[in-house]
This record gives structure tokens, sequence and C-alpha cells, in this order.
């Protein structure tokens, strides 16, 4: 919907025991950023608290949250059993950062959509932002 802008949609992936190598060689791809818990960030003085494996969508910001995640999920594995090692060892979501735009207006997540998030046991949140 117009009204709705998806500003950034992610994979995250989070675990103190979290080696990005290896999430990336069990999904087949990999992220547009990762950490292991006790690495130093970029301009931060303490080491990361977490691990994380993080991959961010491509797509233009105004594109639906659908075709974000689907071209997430199209970048990596389908195997359930590679997905279900990783959401029972690991905090899994798909993160949505979105802007409202007129009053009243929404969004919908399609049947398929709630499918391959459960079919992977994935969460789906949202952050919701005002209009600017």
């Amino acid at each position: 919907m117009a009204s709705i802008r998806a500003n950034s949609v992610s994979l995250r992936i989070f675990g103190d025991d979290l080696d990005p190598e290896g999430v990336s060689a069990l999904l087949g791809g990999s992220p547009s950023w990762a950490h292991s818990k006790g690495d130093a960030l970029d301009g931060d003085a303490l080491p990361a608290a977490t691990g994380a494996w993080v991959l961010e969508s491509a797509l233009s910001e105004t594109a639906e949250i659908e075709d974000h995640v689907a071209e997430l999920f199209g970048k990596l594995t389908s195997d359930q059993d590679e997905w279900s090692t990783l959401t029972n060892q690991f905090a899994v979501d798909v993160r949505c950062e979105l802007e409202a735009g007129d009053e009243g207006e929404g969004f919908d997540l399609s049947p398929r959509l709630a499918a391959a998030l459960a079919e992977r046991g994935v969460v789906i949140s949202f952050s919701l932002l005002g209009p600017s």
C-alpha cells in the first residue's frame, strides 16, 4: 500500500554462540554485516554484547514488505531443517521499520508471507514511525 513506506527490512540472527561464517554456510548466503560476541564494533568503545548476522533487503524503501521478505529469503536456503537449527539455537526475526503515511492507512501480510515465515520458524517484528 502506498501509505506505508518500508524504510528498511532485514533478517536478523542474534546469539552469544553465533559464528557468522557458520550461519552463512548453513543459510547458503552472506550477510550485509555480522560480528561475533566480543568483537570490537566501529565507533563503539565496548565489545559486542552478543553475536549478530544481519541481511538487509536491497529493494527500494517503497517496495512492499512481502517483496522485501521474498528478496531476503530468495538469497538463502529454503531447507526447513537448516532454519530449524537456527531458530532453535538463536533469536531469529525479520525486522521491518516502517514510516506511516496518511492517517488511518495500514498494510496487509498475505497468507503466502505468513506461511514463508512460519515454515522457517521466523518471527516478524515491526517498528512503526509516525509520518514525517
